[in-house]
């Protein structure tokens, strides 16, 4: 399993807003419930940051080229789509995620 999936399999934890089950990997945020996380993936900040994470990441060759050691290349595109919690998938409130979280909690006791 990678970071990517770990973020968006996360345990319930009581100390973030929405016990960390509403977290968008992309802008690093944790939202209150699966209506507020669907309200930001249609936002303005959501889609800029989308949009920024679509070209490649500066590198050293490319700072290499605009120095004028080889020929420019064009930036290559990735396609970025929005990953979805498994919370916000399920359709689970809040509620839902307490009442899961205290069967998780009865069952290692």
């Amino acid at each position: 399993e990678g970071k990517v999936e770990t973020l968006l399999k996360q345990d319930v934890d009581f100390d973030k807003p929405g016990l960390a089950q509403f977290y968008c990997v992309h802008c690093a945020k944790h939202f209150i419930d699966g209506e507020a996380f669907k309200t930001h993936v249609k936002g303005k900040p959501h889609k800029r940051r989308m949009h920024a994470l679509k070209t490649e990441p500066y590198t050293v060759e490319e700072s290499l080229r605009a120095a004028g050691m080889g020929s420019w290349v064009q930036p290559k595109k990735r396609k970025m789509e929005t990953l979805v919690p498994d919370a916000v998938n399920k359709g689970e409130s809040l509620a839902d995620v307490k009442k899961r979280a205290k069967l998780d909690s009865e069952e290692t006791k």
